[in-house]
């Protein structure tokens, strides 16, 4: 009888360990699926954080964009003026001689063509 209960004890503690084998192989490929779901999620995160970050520079990019635009549009804007400015100064420098009186001009040769030429310059012509 003794043996017969020997015997069983063992069947039961060999069924035992086979079952806690079943127990540790499934924990462990669930261990297994969890870790790859874990890395799956830890390069999809790191993905996105890269996505985030060319989003982050494409917009600090385009920030800078628009503050240069700003500058070379007030940098054109100064410059317009400038050239206006001028444009300006030269107009009414030349309305100002327009307005000036005109040099008289002698219809007649001048005293020193006269002089040249061998006359007397007191003498009318």
């Amino acid at each position: 009888k003794s043996l017969a209960k020997a015997e069983e004890d063992s069947l039961i503690q060999s069924r035992r360990k086979r079952e806690r084998q079943q127990e540790l192989a499934s924990e462990m490929k669930s261990a297994a699926a969890v870790y790859e779901a874990a890395k799956t999620a830890a390069r999809s995160a790191e993905k996105e954080a890269d996505r985030l970050r060319l989003v982050e520079e494409s917009r600090r990019r385009s920030d800078m964009i628009q503050e240069a635009s700003v500058i070379l549009r007030d940098q054109a804007a100064l410059r317009m003026k400038r050239v206006q400015k001028e444009i300006d100064r030269l107009e009414w420098r030349r309305r100002r001689i327009e307005l000036q009186p005109k040099r008289l001009t002698f219809d007649g040769a001048s005293p020193a063509k006269k002089e040249r030429a061998g006359e007397d310059p007191s003498w009318p012509a």
